[in-house]
């Protein structure tokens, strides 16, 4: 609000806010999280810094360009209008033992205050407007009234090169209205002195910014090794989860792998037969031979043979496993996988016709 830049800090209630990977490897005590931490933490302080460091940089930067060369170019005026007006009041002035020096009110000349004073209070009754309206001159100035209508009251203002406005409030004197005006006038060279000290001030300041724009940052120097450290140490963080990682999924692989223990080394299997008999009047014959398994399996069927019989004919099955010696490393199919299937049905399957509770 008052279009300044103080310097202005305020340290947040938590330092640093964690994800869940920094607080996993805090726990296991990796020193490269709170390296990492304690430069991120340094970097947020030096980079409020250099934000600090840019915004006077500019400010100043404009400063020199912009606001300094307008308030030097403008004080040397104002110096300059002032001396005008000290020659001009020094040369209108009328050297008077009494009275004043002539003042013309309405193209009426007065030399004694009572009688000017009064002539300013009657034109003071026809003015009504902000803007000045020139009533006469005065020891070389021109003497503009207008009305304030902020603070309800007049002011009268003398103007040569510059303005020296005096304020006429209520009921005012006749007699001291012009004796104001002059101590106004008397002043010219106070304000010229004001003037040079302010003109001093602008170009000293003008050579201080000067200064401080050659001047560079001072930690630019640690932002760029701690900015590349925490580089390096996210390359590194990022190699060590991945190493992690891929160690983690081979202990689950392992794990998933079952065990084998293959009694015959050599992969010799005596031949066998089993033969099965069932309700259905299945017939299964099991052959093993070296390297080989045939499985053949013969369903007899009748028409209505009993229960679940619902379709006739005979239906062959010929399975047959090739196993291939030194595959000891991987796991083999369960099971035989059937290699001819042969089905023909005679009939679509007939339901018996039983009572429910019967069967």
């Amino acid at each position: 609000m008052t279009e300044k830049s103080p310097v202005r800090t305020v340290d947040d209630v938590d330092q640093s806010v964690l994800d869940y990977a920094e607080i996993k490897a805090l726990c296991v005590g990796n020193p490269k999280i709170k390296e990492k931490m304690d430069l991120e933490q340094d970097l947020k302080k030096l980079n409020a810094l250099h934000s600090q460091y840019k915004k006077n940089f500019y400010r100043m930067e404009t400063a020199l360009l912009k606001t300094f060369p307008a308030q030097i170019k403008a004080k040397e005026r104002n110096i300059e209008n002032y001396q005008a007006d000290v020659e001009r009041l020094a040369k209108n002035t009328q050297m008077v033992s009494e009275g004043i020096s002539p003042m013309v009110i309405d193209g009426i000349s007065f030399t004694e205050r009572v009688k000017a004073g009064e002539a300013i209070k009657a034109a003071c009754q026809s003015v009504e407007t902000t803007d000045g309206v020139k009533i006469g001159t005065y020891r070389g100035f021109e003497l503009h009234l207008s009305f304030d209508k902020f603070s309800q009251s007049y002011v009268l203002t003398a103007r040569g090169d510059m303005a020296y406005p005096i304020k006429l409030e209520g009921n005012f004197s006749t007699q001291g209205v012009v004796t104001r005006l002059d101590n106004a006038l008397e002043k010219i060279p106070e304000y010229i002195a004001s003037e040079k000290e302010s003109l001093q001030n602008a170009i000293e300041q003008t050579k201080a910014a000067e200064i401080e724009v050659a001047k560079p940052f001072p930690y630019e120097t640690d932002i760029a090794e701690k900015t590349a450290r925490v580089t390096q140490l996210n390359v590194e963080l990022s190699l060590d989860a991945q190493k992690a990682q891929k160690a983690a999924e081979a202990a689950d692989v392992d794990d998933d792998e079952p065990d084998f223990d293959f009694e015959d080394e050599e992969h010799e299997i005596d031949e066998a037969e089993i033969d099965c008999e069932s309700d259905h009047d299945v017939d299964v014959s099991y052959t093993k031979q070296a390297n080989t398994e045939t499985i053949t399996e013969t369903f007899e069927t009748s028409e209505n043979g009993g229960q679940g019989a619902f379709i006739s004919g005979d239906i062959h099955i010929s399975k047959t496993t090739v196993k291939t010696p030194g595959a000891l490393d991987a796991p083999q199919p369960q099971g035989p996988t059937p290699s001819n299937i042969e089905n023909t049905p005679v009939q679509k399957p007939v339901k018996p016709k039983r009572d429910y509770f019967e069967r």
